[in-house]
């Protein structure tokens, strides 16, 4: 009986690893992210934005599934976007910004040629990347907790080119503390 019993099991890990493969679910894709470690300080009302610069170095338009924040502790998401990646003078761009959320689009602040693609910005979820194209993810977070800093491992991100489902993962350190000292603590640890 063991032997039949082994049979069984490896035929049944066969089956399964061929549907995987018919299914066409494949970790490398046309779209790529770039990890970083970014620390910033809470804005007053809890709301924060982070992003992340998606390229598609693909054919072919590519369609978001799902997407999320990897471990997030004391953070939760609001909002999440897809939108042109705007390159303003001097080099700002929301494909990396992290600040207040909504952004703030006061001449002050230095951005206000992005808020006409925030106005345009789209549901994360069901938006496309057009091949050879750059768009942000922005995600809308707030805090929920008050007793430590809120941190993320980054960015998942799950979509479908030519019928194939693809993972991209931005891995990463992003904390949003309530201060410097708190950056600089938790860069140390």
């Amino acid at each position: 009986m063991p032997r039949n019993w082994g049979r069984w099991a490896w035929a049944t890990a066969a089956a399964a690893a061929a549907a995987l493969c018919a299914s066409g679910t494949v970790s490398a894709g046309p779209v790529t992210a770039a990890g970083a470690w970014i620390c910033m300080p809470w804005p007053d009302d809890g709301l924060a934005t982070v992003g992340q610069w998606l390229p598609n170095h693909g054919p072919g338009t590519v369609t978001l599934t799902h997407v999320a924040l990897r471990e997030p502790v004391g953070v939760a998401v609001v909002e999440a976007s897809l939108m042109a990646n705007h390159q303003v003078p001097g080099g700002g761009s929301l494909g990396m910004d992290f600040g207040p959320h909504p952004p703030s689009f006061d001449p002050a602040d230095g951005s206000p040629e992005l808020a006409d693609e925030w106005a345009q910005r789209l549901p994360a979820v069901g938006a496309q990347i057009p091949a050879g194209e750059v768009r942000a993810l922005i995600f809308g977070v707030r805090r929920t907790t008050e007793d430590r800093p809120a941190t993320l491992r980054g960015f998942d991100v799950t979509y479908v080119d030519g019928g194939r489902s693809h993972r991209v993962v931005m891995d990463g350190d992003i904390m949003l503390g309530p201060d410097v000292q708190a950056c600089e603590a938790w860069a140390e640890r």
